[in-house]
């Protein structure tokens, strides 16, 4: 009795992880729509640019059991169109067949549609051109900066179309986020990507910046407040306000209270309470660090 019930559970058990099994075969294996972008590569002959702007992507449209087709999706695959299968001296202009470059389809997956279905390319010749790197920073890091920068290469070497090249007089980096002008900082960066038509061989720059060890912060107290304002400003609860700033060591000892304007700029529509927000005009050869209150409290007629 005691053996006929185990082997009844068993079965029962064996029963219940069939049934998942196959729950789990017909979900992956039901059929699934779904598209894939695929990077198009195009290598380009000596001294030869692209003159016009082709697509860079190839985007296949494809349908089959679901297991097969997200295999696909995930695989990271990419189609190269090389030189000697197009290319022919003294040519310029290119007409490209893609379907002979669709990558093999898995078991019962079919193709749906894909773009583009060509490629026409315009052949130029090449030409160089010495740019400078410029960092791309936040706002607030450029105003309040007091430190040494540098940027390593400072500039770099870009190639393409001579008509576009001539545009270009400097590139960017991407932006350098999480940065402050009080700390010093290294990090490596990337370029922000230009006209597909130009290249360029160095991937990747180092951003230093080292804060001038001579500079110093200093506070100054009871800065009055400029208001201006075409209406009358009734009650004000400060007039007065704090100031820190930062600079070299000499320019702030040589700093006087009279070079720091803190302006409360109203707009002459307002009535009523209104918080204002206070803005610093200093020295160019000095950076604001702080006010205190940084905004005011104001009554108008």
């Amino acid at each position: 009795m005691f053996h006929f019930l185990r082997k009844k559970y068993i079965l029962k058990i064996i029963s219940f992880l069939s049934s998942i099994l196959i729950w789990m075969y017909v979900v992956s294996s039901a059929e699934l729509v779904n598209t894939k972008m695929i990077p198009l590569h195009i290598n380009l002959p000596a001294n030869l640019s692209l003159g016009n702007i082709v697509e860079n992507k190839m985007e296949f449209r494809i349908k089959g059991p679901g297991l097969f087709v997200r295999k696909f999706i995930e695989k990271e695959i990419a189609i190269k169109i090389e030189s000697k299968d197009y290319y022919k001296r003294g040519k310029k202009s290119y007409s490209i067949n893609l379907e002979k470059l669709i990558p093999k389809l898995p078991l019962g997956v079919e193709l749906i549609s894909f773009e583009p279905a060509q490629l026409r390319l315009e052949l130029v010749k090449e030409s160089s051109k010495v740019v400078d790197v410029i960092a791309d920073l936040p706002v607030s890091f450029k105003e309040s900066q007091i430190g040494d920068f540098k940027i390593t290469p400072s500039k770099v070497t870009l190639f393409g179309p001579k008509d576009v090249l001539k545009e270009i007089d400097h590139i960017d980096t991407k932006l350098i986020e999480g940065v402050s002008p009080k700390n010093q900082f290294q990090k490596t960066v990337e370029l922000v990507e230009l006209d597909p038509r130009i290249s360029f061989k160095e991937k990747l720059f180092t951003v230093e910046y080292k804060e001038d060890a001579k500079s110093v912060e200093f506070t100054y107290s009871k800065i009055p407040i400029i208001f201006q304002s075409v209406n009358l400003v009734k009650r004000v609860k400060n007039k007065f306000v704090e100031v820190r700033v930062r600079g070299d060591e000499k320019t702030i000892k040589n700093l006087t209270a009279d070079s720091i304007h803190v302006i409360a700029s109203i707009p002459g529509n307002l009535t009523g309470r209104y918080d204002v927000e206070l803005i610093a005009e200093l020295p160019s050869d000095i950076s604001l660090v702080e006010i205190k209150p940084s905004k005011i409290s104001v009554s108008m007629e």
